[in-house]
């Protein structure tokens, strides 16, 4: 497949919209951080801020009818992926916006994916999927 049928692919709606739906909402974020410091601590913005997620999760999850039952492995990765993500990932990324410029922290942030990539191969054993993009 030559380069031009490769970019012609990449831009069809289905990855054109969600990449940029994804970008408009994680762009977006980065602003309601910077307005967010300093009327409370920033363990405490992370905290709103994830009350906030949970409540409209649980709703779509309701309207939805899905289901909030998990089993016992669930609960166990639940609650890792809750300890790291609220407890390290995002009150450090608070904590560091405090001193470094929003933009700059938006930046490294979206680079996250790059060794989550690495690691989800190494540890997963998962192939990195840009073959699915050609």
């Amino acid at each position: 497949m030559n380069a031009e049928a490769s970019s012609e692919r990449l831009l069809r709606p289905g990855i054109v919209v969600p990449f940029t739906l994804t970008a408009v909402i994680w762009g977006s974020t980065w602003l309601a951080i910077k307005d967010q410091l300093g009327g409370v601590s920033p363990s405490w913005s992370v905290a709103y801020r994830f009350v906030i997620a949970a409540i409209g999760m649980a709703v779509l999850a309701a309207v939805r009818g899905q289901s909030f039952r998990l089993n016992r492995e669930g609960h166990v990765v639940a609650a890792i992926f809750g300890l790291t993500q609220f407890g390290l990932n995002f009150n450090l990324l608070y904590r560091a916006e405090q001193h470094v410029t929003s933009g700059l922290v938006a930046v490294l942030f979206g680079l996250l994916m790059l060794p989550n990539a690495l690691l989800a191969r190494i540890f997963l054993g998962q192939r990195v999927p840009f073959a699915d993009l050609a």
